[in-house]
């Protein structure tokens, strides 16, 4: 990939643009929580009001789909509802109302997931992917949202040192390299 554009600045708004095919005016989640961020003396805009739940009423790319034919899974982050099932999904892996994990270590604590102490959420939602294409019947949807590279800034150490041999200054920098990679 070397050339990309995303509807939005953020996550939220950028992910129900993706499902729903409609820009954020039209789907209501303009960004991240409230619209009225920061100290209110600094605005230049009144806030709009913003939705940070995608509307039920929204019909999802897994919504349209189905009524084709497809089976569908979401894996990772959501952070559109509580549970991307509500919204179309046959599957849901991982996905809830979290905006980021608190941990990319199990315990992840707010992803719902069942884990081995010390395991990568990355790692683990791209297995849970790989696991995925043998469980879906085709034709299948599959959406695969990994919650990187949200905080907290957590990378395998291996991945770190691989990074900081590569040129990488510093260990904060050699994790998000290591993250985005």
């Amino acid at each position: 990939l070397t050339h990309g554009y995303s509807a939005a600045p953020n996550c939220a708004p950028g992910r129900a643009t993706l499902q729903t095919g409609r820009l954020t005016p039209r789907n209501g989640v303009i960004t991240v929580g409230g619209s009225a961020r920061g100290k209110a003396k600094n605005r230049r805009l009144v806030p709009i009001e913003n939705q940070t739940v995608l509307a039920d009423e929204e019909v999802t790319l897994a919504e349209q789909l189905r009524g084709a034919g497809y089976s569908s899974m979401h894996l990772g982050k959501w952070h559109l509802g509580k549970d991307p099932c509500t919204q179309g999904y046959d599957h849901n892996v991982g996905g809830s109302a979290a905006g980021h994990p608190k941990s990319y270590f199990a315990p992840y604590r707010n992803v719902p997931l069942e884990a081995e102490e010390g395991e990568h959420l990355t790692t683990r939602l791209t297995d849970e992917a790989i696991a995925g294409l043998d469980r879906l019947e085709p034709p299948f949807l599959m959406h695969l949202a990994y919650y990187t590279v949200h905080t907290p800034l957590q990378a395998a150490p291996e991945r770190i040192a691989e990074r900081m041999e590569a040129g990488v200054k510093g260990k904060k920098h050699a994790t998000y390299a290591a993250m985005v990679e």
